[in-house]
């Protein structure tokens, strides 16, 4: 049986060395600010998904109380940083609390699991599904519910915490199907864009794969394919889906399946097929 999903953690990596956002701070609210920086990344790492919408007064009233600060001073300092590119700007205008360097941070903490780590371009498809990104400036719509709505999230004291993950995660997966298909890119685990045609063409490979883990890298072996032609990319899905295919049988055996990245790094569309050993034959004397 695998690993429950799970789209929170329980750390996350806090560096000696200052960084600009957390030097700014300090330089202008000493330790106060050293306290509402760790606090901010405390709270998002209990969140589902790791972000938080404080468009609602309610909401915003119970995140200045959680990271220990009077409102006045904690907006000056989420502004801060948005400034420094701590929290991301497009979504900060609609009112939402993420950070595309926090969820770097936390990925070793996905490694493991069977759902990997939300990303920024996520969240923000998430909340153009939601009608959140249709007027990007002056938007005041309480997206903590309708995600959780739209992902069947039941909630108890808190809707962003506490969460039914049982029947969240029976639901998150169309969530996931509507974000992909929103996108037509991807940003690879090496921070490089996948888009165009060869986007598209790994959509089809990743679909005809069935393997669904290691996306991020798979995307940057598949970057990686030299002169990836529509004649190659044929015969790349024909050979994925045998894989797929043929995976049940391995996993039989107590071998393992290769993940997408090992796959294409590997050209494995090039091997021969795999052919499940025979019975052998009992002789009766």
């Amino acid at each position: 049986m695998g690993r429950p999903e799970r789209h929170d953690v329980d750390y996350f990596p806090f560096y000696a060395k200052d960084g600009r956002t957390l030097f700014i701070l300090e330089s202008k609210y000493q330790c106060k600010g050293t306290g509402f920086f760790t606090n901010l990344l405390r709270f998002l790492s209990l969140q589902p998904d790791h972000y938080f919408s404080i468009t609602d007064e309610s909401d915003r009233l119970y995140f200045f109380s959680k990271t220990k600060c009077d409102q006045e001073s904690g907006e000056d300092m989420l502004n801060i940083m948005v400034k420094t590119g701590k929290i991301d700007r497009e979504l900060f205008e609609c009112g939402i609390i993420a950070s595309s360097d926090f969820l770097s941070s936390i990925e070793d903490a996905y490694k493991r699991r069977s759902n990997d780590c939300i990303t920024i371009d996520e969240i923000k498809v998430i909340a153009d599904i939601n009608g959140v990104n249709d007027n990007i400036n002056g938007v005041n719509v309480g997206i903590n519910a309708a995600v959780s709505d739209l992902a069947g999230i039941t909630s108890y004291e808190n809707p962003q915490t506490k969460v039914k993950y049982s029947k969240r995660n029976k639901n998150l997966s169309a969530l996931k199907n509507a974000v992909d298909e929103k996108l037509d890119y991807l940003i690879t685990k090496k921070k490089r864009k996948l888009n165009g045609q060869r986007y598209q063409s790994f959509v089809l490979f990743w679909d005809a794969f069935g393997y669904k883990k290691g996306k991020a890298e798979a995307a940057d072996a598949w970057l990686d394919i030299p002169q990836l032609t529509n004649s190659l990319v044929d015969k790349i899905i024909l050979a994925a889906k045998t894989e797929a295919q043929n995976r049940p049988g391995l996993i039989s055996e107590n071998k393992t399946p290769k993940m997408a990245q090992g796959w294409i790094s590997g050209r494995r569309w090039e091997d021969e097929p795999y052919a499940p050993p025979e019975p052998q034959k009992v002789y009766v004397t």
